[in-house]
């Protein structure tokens, strides 16, 4: 997607006809965190359709898309202008895949680490009304379904200042510390399907808030197990990241054409 935006962007820079300047819509019909993005920023902005947040995939594209109609009413250097400024806002609330990098190599086990890290020590989530079912559920079963739900719940992060590179920062120094450390239930076996659902309903019944956690197979119930015990101090002791200054300023950082997005 990082390179997609910059090919876009350069493009954009040259535009001398409007028919030309209707492509940048395809940018966000293509990628589902993009549609949620701007289709929320449409419902708020374009009057004429109302605020609802679309409920389905179908309906936030029809939105964007009346959305861009109603942007080129004005002439073509201003809707040039806009388009600029809806991605500059792109750029500052939605972090680049390519900061999560590391993130998509670690194994499943890091990968539940990082799941309940996430909702033990939460990172500051901005007001963001969004339609339901436009959304990936809050809970996961498996380790595959966790990288996509980590992406949307750091796009909804405050994008203040470096707030999200920070927390993400200490995130990976947190997870670089967890995977030098011993096992905490090096005792159990993860084959063991009576001992690692006796350990489990054990957990869930001492902490009652683990429903963003619902493994199904004693594999994955063993990883959560893990997950859970290594983070376990955090529900006494957080690591907080506070944002900076003041949050009734401005929060979007200045947008520079030729700045590479990579």
């Amino acid at each position: 997607m990082d390179k997609k935006y910059n090919k876009f962007m350069n493009s954009l820079l040259t535009l001398t006809n409007e028919c030309e300047v209707i492509k940048w819509i395809d940018f966000f019909k293509n990628d589902s965190r993009a549609l949620l993005w701007l289709s929320t920023k449409a419902a708020a902005s374009y009057y004429p359709c109302g605020s609802s947040v679309p409920d389905n995939f179908y309906a936030a594209t029809a939105l964007i898309e009346r959305y861009d109609g109603y942007l080129k009413g004005s002439n073509l250097e201003d809707y040039k202008r806009d388009v600029f400024k809806i991605m500059a806002d792109y750029l500052n609330d939605i972090l680049p895949v390519s900061d999560f990098q590391w993130l998509k190599k670690i194994d499943e086990q890091g990968l539940y680490w990082v799941w309940v890290y996430i909702h033990f020590n939460k990172p500051i989530e901005s007001y963001r009304p969004q339609a339901h079912s436009l959304q990936t559920r809050s809970f996961i079963s498996t380790a595959d379904e966790i990288f996509p739900l980590v992406l949307q719940k750091l796009d909804y992060t405050i994008s203040f200042g470096d707030y999200r590179k920070s927390y993400l920062s200490v995130l990976l120094k947190e997870y670089s510390s967890f995977v030098t450390k011993r096992n905490p239930v090096y005792w159990l076996d993860p084959k063991d399907k009576e001992g690692c659902s006796w350990v489990w309903q054990y957990i869930i019944d001492k902490y009652e808030h683990l429903d963003f956690l619902a493994p199904i197979t004693s594999e994955d119930i063993y990883l959560a197990i893990v997950a859970v015990t290594s983070n376990w101090d955090l529900l006494h002791k957080k690591v907080e990241i506070e944002p900076q200054s003041a949050f009734n300023e401005n929060t979007y950082d200045q947008y520079i054409p030729s700045t590479s997005y990579l």
